[in-house]
């Protein structure tokens, strides 16, 4: 998926039971479980393990998750 949110956008703390979601930053901002990340930075998430973004800026990513499984994800 290639997905887009703008500055200020926050993604509440989740998980995937299932799925490994692997993330790069195309463009833009953001702070991930109080990391910085910006433009060519990625990172990765094994199931189970709990995520939550603040976009600093207007920010798109490529996100893979592995298997490809519809609803598996969790709000916490």
């Amino acid at each position: 998926a290639h997905g887009f949110n703008p500055k200020g956008d926050y993604s509440p703390k989740h998980n995937h039971r299932i799925a490994t979601e692997i993330n790069l930053i195309t463009s833009g901002k953001l702070l991930v479980n109080g990391e910085l990340f910006e433009t060519g930075d990625g990172f990765i998430f094994e199931p189970g393990e709990s995520c939550e973004c603040h976009y600093l800026e207007d920010t798109y990513t490529l996100v893979v998750k592995a298997p490809s499984v519809p609803n598996d994800k969790y709000y916490l």
